[in-house]
């Protein structure tokens, strides 16, 4: 009998333990969260502020000057250039940023790849480039060939870096380079990111050479060959 009880007891002291495990289990648990970042009331802020961007750029032809063209029958040596007056604007009372390139949207390129385009550009207009003929002065020649009796035909034209560089005080921003030979857009030259203020806008001067090149051999492949496109100014992304 007194073992029985003994048994009982045994039971009923092992259940209460498990109670006791099992209500421990619903106690609440507790944490602190310290921000020990340097800073003032300000950590942790994230704002997002829009950007000012330049509101208005305008392409103009600079006065007294070719500001495009259009030549045909024109021999290895020819020189042709479009100047470009490019002014950035805005009319934010606080300042904006700006930025932009200038491109060529060629649509036929049969000359390629002897014609290389060089791009000047000058914080002032460079009073020795007028039209193409007064400053370039390409006349066309004739030479005698390696060959018994070849005669070569080619053009001499005034040094045009001479005329931008030298006595212009232009800078050369976008070394010669082939034209593309398929239609599409071809980047000539990307600008700086800048920053204008009302009444303050960017102004720059731009002279885009183009030159068919005399290579000294013969060329008669690209004879009644064509270049065609036109030149854009276009604004890119600020960062």
């Amino acid at each position: 009998m007194e073992r029985k009880n003994m048994v009982l007891l045994t039971v009923i002291a092992v259940a209460t333990l498990l109670v006791a495990v099992v209500g421990a289990t619903f106690a609440f648990f507790t944490a602190t969260v310290t921000d020990s970042r340097d800073g003032d009331a300000d950590k942790g802020q994230a704002d997002i502020t829009a950007g000012r961007i330049a509101e208005t750029t305008t392409v103009a032809q600079i006065d007294e000057t070719d500001s495009k063209f259009s030549t045909s029958d024109v021999y290895p040596g020819h020189v042709e250039a479009a100047a470009l007056q490019v002014t950035v604007s805005t009319a934010n009372t606080e300042s904006a940023k700006g930025k932009y390139q200038i491109v060529y949207d060629v649509t036929q390129n049969t000359l390629t790849p002897d014609v290389e385009v060089t791009v000047y550009q000058s914080t002032d207009k460079v009073e020795g480039f007028t039209t193409n003929t007064a400053t370039f002065n390409c006349q066309k020649q004739t030479g005698t060939g390696s060959a018994e009796g070849e005669v070569t035909y080619f053009e001499t034209c005034n040094d045009f870096k001479n005329i931008f560089v030298t006595t212009g005080g232009a800078t050369e921003v976008a070394a010669a380079t082939a034209v593309n030979p398929s239609a599409g857009k071809q980047v000539l030259y990307t600008s700086d990111e800048f920053t204008v203020t009302s009444g303050a806008p960017n102004v720059k001067y731009y002279y885009v050479v183009f030159q068919f090149k005399n290579t000294g051999v013969s060329q008669n492949s690209l004879m009644n060959g064509t270049l065609q496109g036109k030149l854009k100014v276009e604004n890119i992304a600020v960062s």
